[in-house]
């Protein structure tokens, strides 16, 4: 429905108009042909005209306002806070507002549909996500945006792109939060750490953040805690006259009883022997080629992340 067609009608020109394009309206029939021959069931479908307009009305619908872009507060809120049924709402409350004016024109709605895409297109942009991934190249968003036969067709399209946006930031966030928990690892083994503290400092569950941990390490939590504080500890073994009990709480340990006998366990020999081994330092060679995190932030495939390579005394 144009306003060259509203006017048409108001001057006796045409009978009636109705909000479905022509275009749309010739298909159908055919489109019903076709489905009965293959034998299939016509469902009801919302793409024959909604409303009939008559010269009664062409008045009316010629001084309505037209369609105001709706406020996208609502859409911004939802994907900042992650709220995937939020999302589900802004696209009800659009539907049902444009059903209520009955009059929008082209313009109008494609301009309101610009405006999404451009918003979600400057938040996928902030968050370093590849919009094209989500969309597919410009010809695909164009159809997905403007060929589509219904409002409501198009706002679905819409929300979930929203929605695979909102997940796609949480998983990064996730992502960065497990790589927080590794440096904070990194940067602190010196004292009482535990899964839940970091947890609760990174506001997770302990449980989550150790599933995002071992993806992240390849290793489970308290393997990699022992691995950085027993790979720090051969540094000063090798570089310090500190003697065990000072070395083992250097690095995180107050009780030498647990220190000795997981550095021998993983290293093969008890923090004295490796002190006085005559080839320490091809010991530490292997210990930086084989244990450490690699380029691509894993750690080696050994099962139990060991810190220091099994080898038998001199």
């Amino acid at each position: 429905t144009t306003r060259t067609g509203l006017e048409s009608l108001k001057r006796g020109e045409v009978t009636a108009l109705t909000y479905k394009s022509p275009k749309i309206d010739g298909a159908l029939p055919v489109q019903f042909a076709v489905d009965w021959l293959k034998g299939l069931v016509i469902a009801r479908t919302k793409t024959l005209p909604v409303h009939i307009i008559t010269s009664d009305e062409a008045e009316d619908f010629l001084t309505r306002e037209d369609f105001q872009n709706l406020d996208l507060t609502p859409l911004k809120q939802a994907i900042s806070e992650r709220d995937v049924r939020a999302v589900d709402t802004f696209t009800r409350v659009v539907v049902s507002e444009l059903l209520r004016t009955r009059v929008v024109s082209m313009e109008s709605f494609r301009g309101f549909l610009v405006e999404i895409v451009s918003y979600l297109m400057g938040i996928s942009k902030e968050q370093n996500l590849n919009f094209t991934s989500t969309v597919g190249d410009y010809d695909t968003l164009y159809r997905n945006l403007f060929n589509r036969q219904s409002i409501e067709q198009t706002l679905s399209w819409i929300s979930e792109i929203a929605k695979n946006i909102i997940v796609r930031i949480s998983n990064q966030s996730c992502r960065a939060r497990a790589e927080r928990a590794v440096h904070w690892v990194d940067e602190n083994y010196t004292q009482p750490l535990s899964l839940g503290s970091i947890a609760a400092r990174l506001d997770m569950s302990p449980r989550y953040l150790g599933q995002l941990f071992r993806e992240q390490t390849g290793c489970l939590f308290n393997d990699y805690l022992n691995m950085v504080r027993l790979e720090k500890a051969a540094g000063l073994l090798r570089h310090s006259s500190l003697n065990t009990r000072e070395i083992a709480e250097c690095v995180g340990y107050s009780n030498t009883n647990y220190f000795n006998p997981l550095f021998n366990v993983r290293s093969g020999c008890s923090p004295t022997q490796f002190r006085h081994w005559d080839h320490y330092n091809s010991v530490n060679d292997r210990l930086t080629t084989e244990v450490l995190p690699t380029s691509e932030g894993q750690v080696s495939n050994s099962p139990w992340c060991a810190v220091l390579p099994r080898r038998s005394s001199p």
